[in-house]
This record gives C-alpha cells, sequence and structure tokens, in this order.
C-alpha cells in the first residue's frame, strides 16, 4: 500500500507551539495583517514541502561538504557510487531505505550523495522504473530532511520535560542534546532562510539548498557553543501576563531585527506561558552555569515584543496575550 508523503511540514515544533494550547488545544495566532484567531498547532507553521532537496550542482555540493568538514567529505569520497547507470541508482536507493542511521548527519550525507549524483538518472528514466522504485526516490527528496528534523526535536525533550516539571538537577546531563536541538529551532525557519536567501553566490541557490545547510549551520554552532562558558537561566513567570512564542521561536538578543550582522550571541527561547529559557555563551574557559530566576510583568512584555520583532505570527495561550503587540503589525 502507498505511503502518503507528508506535503505540510512544519517549520516550527508542532509539539512545542501546543504547550500554548487551551482546553480544546488550540493556540490563539495574531498574523502578519493584525488578525487575531484560534487554531490548533496542526494547523499552524507548516508549509508544503517546506524541506524538499533535489539536485544540487557541484558548487553547492561542495559548499555544504565543506562546512561539514574533513570527516563528511571523507565520508561522501568513501560512499560515493558513480550511479552513472539505472542499476546504480536502484542498488544506491535500496541501500538509502535500509540503512540504519546511528548520527542524522550520516543521513543528511547520504541525501546530499543521492539528490547530487542521481537526479538526471531518475528524470530520464521515471517512466520505466519499478513504481516501489519512484516512491522511495519521491521520499527521499520530499521527506528525508523532515525525518532528520524530527530527531533532532527528539534530542530536546529530556531537557525541556524536566524544565516543565520543575525538576532542575542533573540538567547538564542532557544539555549538550539540548543545545543541539535548540540550534536547529533557531535555523529551520523561514524567518532564517529568507534573512540568508541574499548571500551572494550568484553559483549558490542559498533556498534551494537551505534544508540541508541549515542543519550544518545548526551543527557547526552547537559545537561551538558547548567549547564556551554558558549560563542557562530558566526563567519561571508566575504572573498574569504571559510569555508568547512565534514563528522564529528562537532569537538571538544581540541581534539586530533590521539584519545587521553580528557575532555576539544570546538566545531566547520561550517554552510555555509560564517558561523562558536563556542561553548566554561567554569566550571564556568551558563552564556550564544554572541559574533560575522569576520576571516582572514589564519584563515579559519586553521579551514577547523581541519575539514580535522577529517573527511574521506570533502565538499565545489565550487573545488578550496577542492584542498589545496588534498595533506593532
Amino acid at each position: 500500500m502507498k505511503r502518503e508523503i507528508t506535503k505540510r511540514q512544519h517549520v516550527v515544533n508542532r509539539k512545542y507551539l501546543s504547550m500554548w494550547g487551551d482546553e480544546n488545544e488550540n493556540v490563539f495566532c495574531l498574523n502578519d495583517s493584525g488578525r487575531i484567531f484560534s487554531a490548533n498547532p496542526i494547523n499552524l507553521c507548516v508549509m508544503s514541502y517546506f524541506y524538499r532537496f533535489e539536485e544540487i550542482n557541484f558548487l553547492e555540493k561542495e559548499l555544504i561538504l565543506s562546512m561539514l568538514g574533513k570527516g563528511g567529505r571523507e565520508y561522501l569520497i568513501a560512499n560515493s557510487n558513480d550511479c552513472s547507470t539505472l542499476k546504480d541508482v536502484f542498488n544506491y536507493m535500496l541501500e538509502l531505505d535500509n540503512r540504519n542511521y546511528p548520527d542524522p548527519v550520516l543521513h543528511l550525507l547520504d541525501i546530499v550523495m543521492f539528490c547530487a549524483l542521481s537526479k538526471k538518472i531518475i528524470d530520464t528514466s521515471i517512466n520505466v522504473l519499478p513504481h516501489s522504485s519512484v516512491q522511495l526516490y519521491e521520499n527521499t527528496i520530499k521527506e528525508g530532511v523532515e525525518t532528520i528534523e524530527t530527531f533532532f526535536e527528539s534530542l530536546g525533550y529530556p531537557f525541556l520535560n524536566k524544565i516543565y516539571n520543575h525538576d532542575y538537577k542533573n540538567l547538564q546531563n542532557d544539555l549538550p542534546d539540548f543545545i543541539e536541538y535548540i540550534c536547529v529551532q533557531f535555523t529551520r525557519t523561514n524567518t532564517m532562510k529568507q534573512k540568508n536567501s541574499h548571500l551572494d553566490n550568484s553559483k549558490v541557490d542559498i533556498l534551494k539548498i537551505w534544508s540541508v545547510l541549515h542543519l550544518v549551520t545548526a551543527a557547526k554552532l552547537a559545537d561551538s557553543l558547548l567549547g564556551y562558558k554558558l549560563t542557562i537561566t530558566i526563567i519561571e513567570n508566575k504572573s498574569s501576563t504571559h510569555f508568547i512564542t512565534g514563528d522564529q521561536p528562537v532569537i538571538n538578543m544581540k541581534a539586530s531585527t533590521d539584519g545587521t550582522a553580528t557575532e555576539a550571541l544570546e538566545f531566547y527561547y520561550p517554552i510555555s506561558p509560564q517558561l523562558a529559557i536563556k542561553i548566554l555563551p561567554e569566550n571564556r574557559p568551558k563552564k556550564i552555569s544554572f541559574k533560575v530566576t522569576g520576571i516582572l510583568p514589564e519584563e515579559i512584555h519586553n521579551l514577547n515584543f523581541l519575539i514580535k520583532s522577529f517573527s511574521k505570527c506570533i502565538y499565545g495561550n489565550i487573545s488578550d496575550d496577542l492584542t498589545p503587540y496588534q498595533k506593532t503589525i
């Protein structure tokens, strides 16, 4: 039986958005036209085949592999079947389908190789391919990267679940996975895709390769952060003024909303109407510190305004959470 390919793909974690759900599991949304409405998270932050990844040219492949580093390049060389015939493509497609991936980066590299080496052969042979092979090919280009997104989402849950339960013991054990998670949530959005689309290289289509490039960018950022002194601040909101979130749920508080480049970084990530996380890296000897703090309503408003400044649509638990920001549309 043919498995339906997921066409509507979330650019923000659906489970994350559900933390703002009401008793009917609906979330209130303020869109970029200024309208407030209620919707289920399944219908929010979705785009058709957002993570679709197909043919790439040589320079695009080299850009991705250069960011992966020496290990990534060696893996490509070691596993790059020539794929000069349809038989080669069949064998490689089966290998992709049956391989057990211990690391999502290996899956990512397989997608890069497959799309770079096989697209033209597939296109010229599509009418003679067995249906199962066509299905596998379509799954790979349309859903392969989304599968990796799901993996990274799962990395964040152990850390987040402890914070939701106010269990702040042994957070450091889950921190490396959470850092990977939050870096992917930072880069995966349509906002970040469009922001980076202006990069000046006429032979590299950033929009086309962003579904893969953002994962590589996130991995490098996470590796870098884990080498710094990190201060993790958990903010407990006990007021009636709620945290909101947006379609850019992780923001760099040091960044300018006009797109001016900066190397300074401080992550802010609201995780529910009552909880939020800040991550401040410092270029000092590696050390991890955790703090738990409260917050005043006016400070909540300032953070909510920052979320609105970096997002086209914002989300809240009740409509009153969003009305103060309608005038900023």
